[in-house]
């Protein structure tokens, strides 16, 4: 389908990655995986043909391939009809389809009919002419079924707009979906629709993110790209490239480590032959003609010893040296515990908050003191965000009532 050819990338004279090399298939549902920085976001860009790739091929016949975004920021002032026709690839179908029927009134050519033949191919495969409904069916698999599609994307609070990429994920038609952290922002429940869309969507889906138990859930073939050279292919689940990986790991610290045993060996044996040279000749210094045979002897058992320290060291240079493995990076929280908690450092009182003239949160009461860690957690769109930019005067909705006390603090 898809065939990624010793592909790399370079930018700022950095080698972001090299030779990465591994083919997608029809059908395949492919987890992406690598510390950061190694570069998949980039690469996902480069297979959508956004950022042109260094060196190497990427060999495709003719498939459509979209990265759905998960930020609308860029699409803010835009309605959610208009979104989605836009980032499914439904938009420039139509328009293409609309401009070679244009051309081909004006001029009937085999090059105009071939162009034509292949925006009408193009045209049926997004279903252009069914996108009401099929924008109507992905906004209700979203959970958004009752929103009206004319209306703009900034008049949606945050969790809303999560769920309006993710029916922009269910609208979509192309033969590969690429897909950069899908989860992040996503609550439970979305999470649990995407992973049923994926297991049951006929497309190929390469999916960046770091999220393990989504990985889990959907992906069937891992690549793990290193941010070097190449890239390490596994045909196993998430699981089982985990184990596959912890036991590539502890073989390649086995082989690390017997090599530094070699090494130390060899080191002591040409040191002692070495030690076994010189002794020699300090003997040989000593003797006089009457022992003449005896440092013939002495003489060609040091030139011996002194060939055999050789040979030992140039085995020494010759050894290869295998990957060493990278610690990997643990990061632990360090929390300062707090002696007081009598006074409220956040008192929210009966605070009801609504936007759009929809009803977001409330009443809710609680209160935040010292030491506290707390959990907000609901659906997308129930206004998580907006209660907290409320709290830290980021934002006024339209309407609110109840009441917020907070001591003077630093944020």
């Amino acid at each position: 389908m898809i065939d990624l050819k010793n592909v790399s990338y370079e930018t700022n004279n950095r080698e972001l990655f090299s030779d990465v090399s591994f083919a997608i298939n029809a059908g395949d549902k492919i987890g992406l995986v690598g510390p950061n920085g190694a570069g998949k976001t980039t690469l996902l860009k480069i297979i959508n043909g956004d950022i042109q790739h260094t060196s190497g091929d990427i060999i495709s016949s003719g498939e459509e391939i979209g990265i759905l975004p998960q930020n609308l920021n860029k699409w803010l002032d835009k309605t959610v009809y208009d979104f989605i026709e836009e980032v499914t690839g439904v938009k420039s179908a139509r328009e293409e389809f609309d401009y070679q029927c244009e051309r081909l009134t004006q001029e009937a050519s085999e090059k105009t009919l071939l162009a034509y033949s292949e925006a009408l191919e193009r045209y049926e495969k997004f279903e252009v002419a069914n996108f009401d409904t099929t924008i109507k069916k992905a906004l209700s698999r979203a959970t958004l079924g009752d929103i009206d599609p004319d209306r703009r994307l900034n008049t949606f609070s945050g969790g809303q707009r999560t769920r309006i990429a993710l029916a922009a994920v269910f609208a979509s038609r192309y033969d590969l979906i690429l897909l950069d952290e899908p989860t992040n922002n996503l609550d439970d429940s979305g999470v649990i629709l995407l992973e049923d869309f994926i297991d049951n969507s006929p497309a190929s889906f390469l999916i960046v993110s770091h999220d393990r138990y989504f990985l889990r859930n959907t992906a069937e073939r891992i690549i793990e790209l290193t941010g070097g050279k190449g890239v390490n292919k596994y045909n196993l689940g998430y699981d089982e490239y985990i184990e596959a990986r912890r036991e590539a790991r502890q073989a390649m610290t086995d082989r690390y480590e017997q090599y530094e045993k070699e090494k130390k060996r060899l080191y002591r044996v040409a040191r002692d032959a070495r030690i076994r040279v010189n002794s020699a000749k300090a003997s040989h210094k000593k003797s006089d003609s009457d022992k003449l045979n005896d440092n013939f002897r002495k003489e060609r058992a040091s030139s011996n010893i002194a060939g055999a320290a050789g040979g030992v060291e140039s085995r020494l240079r010759q050894l290869d040296e295998p990957e060493r493995v990278e610690d990997e990076i643990a990061i632990k929280f360090v929390f300062d515990e707090v002696s007081s908690k009598k006074h409220s450092l956040i008192s929210v009182q009966s605070l009801s908050i609504s936007h759009d003239g929809e009803k977001m949160i409330g009443p809710v009461t609680f209160n935040v003191r010292p030491g506290d860690k707390i959990l907000i957690q609901g659906e997308n769109g129930s206004g998580k965000s907006s209660l907290l930019n409320f709290i830290m005067g980021n934002n006024t909705p339209e309407y609110h009532r109840g009441e917020i006390k907070k001591a003077k603090m630093q944020k």
